[in-house]
C-alpha cells in the first residue's frame, strides 16, 4: 500500500492537500493500493473527506484507535442522559442547581456537539466534545480555565488516550506527556511527533509492503527519523502543481 501523509484536510482544501487527492486518484486509477494520512485530529474530518469523496480512503493515528461507529445516535436519547440528574432544574439545554448553571448543551444542527460541566462556584470543570452524538474526547479544566488534560474514548466509552499539560509562558498549556493504551498496555510519548512515528511503525508493521511519502516535509521528516522500522519513505520537494500529482517527484529518503 502507498500512503500520502499530510497534516490534516480541512473544508477549505490547501493546494498540497489538493494535489495528494488528486494522486491518490491516480494511483487507484492505475488500480495501485494507495491511502492517505492525516496526522492531526478534527471531529469533523469525516464529514470533510465525505465531501470530497475520499471517506474511505482515510486514516487518521486518532480515529484509528477511536473506531466510533458511522451512525449517529438519537439526540433526544443522548440529551435526556445529559440532563437526568435528579437535583438539576432544566431550562432548555441547560441544567441549573440551586440556580446555579452546572451543565450546558451546545448543539452543531441536529446533534450534540459538545456539553459544559461546571462546578459549583461557576468555574468550567469539563467539556465533552462528541462525534455522531457519541463521546469522542473531554477537556478537563484547572480554575483558571486552563486546559489541564485531554482525554479520547473508544467506541465502548473506554478511555484509551490522554494528552496531558502543564503550564508555560503566559500560564499557556504546553504539552508534557501523552499516553496510549494500546495492545493492553500504557506506552507513553513526550511529544506527538513521537505518537505519530509509533502510528506509522505500526502501519508499516502491519503492512510489509508500505511505502510512505511526505507531503508536509515540516510534519513529517521528524516522524521519519523517529521510525524504528524499515521502509520506503519519499519526500516531496517539489512545487509546481504538475509536479505534485506525479509519484515520480519524490526524493527518497534513507
Amino acid at each position: 500500500m502507498h500512503y500520502f501523509i499530510t497534516s490534516r484536510i480541512d473544508k477549505l482544501t490547501s493546494a498540497i492537500e489538493l494535489a495528494e487527492i488528486k494522486r491518490l486518484k491516480i494511483f487507484k486509477s492505475l488500480h495501485i493500493s494507495a491511502k492517505i494520512i492525516t496526522l492531526v485530529y478534527s471531529r469533523y474530518q469525516q464529514h470533510v473527506w465525505r465531501e470530497l469523496g475520499i471517506e474511505h480512503d482515510v486514516i487518521n493515528p486518532i480515529a484509528y484507535f477511536q473506531k466510533l461507529s458511522d451512525h449517529k445516535n438519537s439526540t433526544a436519547k443522548l440529551r435526556k442522559e445529559l440532563l437526568s440528574g435528579d437535583q438539576l432544574v432544566i431550562q432548555e439545554n441547560r441544567g441549573f442547581i440551586n440556580d446555579r448553571l452546572r451543565i450546558e448543551i451546545n448543539m452543531y444542527g441536529d446533534e450534540i456537539d459538545y456539553v459544559t460541566y461546571f462546578d459549583r462556584w461557576g468555574f468550567t470543570d469539563r467539556r465533552d466534545f462528541y462525534v455522531n452524538n457519541q463521546l469522542s474526547f473531554s477537556e478537563y479544566f484547572d480554575d483558571k480555565g486552563k486546559l489541564i488534560t485531554r482525554t479520547y474514548f473508544d467506541y465502548q466509552g473506554i478511555a484509551f488516550l490522554t494528552y496531558h499539560y502543564r503550564g508555560g509562558p503566559g500560564n499557556v498549556p504546553v504539552l508534557t506527556l501523552i499516553q496510549l493504551r494500546h495492545s493492553n498496555s500504557w506506552i507513553q510519548f513526550d511529544q506527538e511527533v513521537n505518537f505519530w512515528a509509533y502510528f506509522l511503525t505500526l502501519i508499516v508493521k502491519q503492512d510489509s509492503a508500505a511505502v510512505l511519502y511526505s507531503d508536509r516535509e515540516d510534519y513529517v521528516v521528524p516522524i521519519f527519523k523517529l521510525m524504528n522500522i524499515s521502509a520506503k519513505k519519499f519526500l516531496n520537494l517539489v512545487t509546481s502543481s504538475v509536479a505534485l500529482s506525479s509519484p515520480l517527484a519524490m526524493k527518497q529518503l534513507i
